[in-house]
């Protein structure tokens, strides 16, 4: 669950339906799914650890950025009633 199924349903399906860009723009936004990260430099660099650290800090930025811009592509798609709890979906940050 991705908190995207609003997007795949009712008239976004009809207006949307040959249309994969929807689908592209939920896949790039899911934040359940882990992050690999992948370094291609040699063993013998002495600036590895720099390059790892600003890989992972860009991979981190990215991560924690997933939420907002679910938030801006769904903003009106929910109707939730004021009683109704609204559930969040997971961050995955491992």
């Amino acid at each position: 669950w991705d908190g995207l199924e609003g997007l795949r349903r009712g008239a976004t399906r009809l207006r949307f339906s040959r249309d994969a860009r929807l689908a592209q723009v939920s896949s790039l936004l899911a934040s359940s799914t882990p992050v690999s990260i992948s370094l291609d430099v040699s063993e013998l660099d002495p600036d590895l650890p720099l390059k790892q650290q600003q890989q992972l800090l860009a991979a981190a930025n990215r991560t924690m950025v997933l939420p907002i811009g679910r938030g801006a592509l769904t903003l009106g798609t929910a109707r939730p009633l004021p009683t109704e709890p609204l559930v969040i979906p997971p961050l995955c940050l491992s």
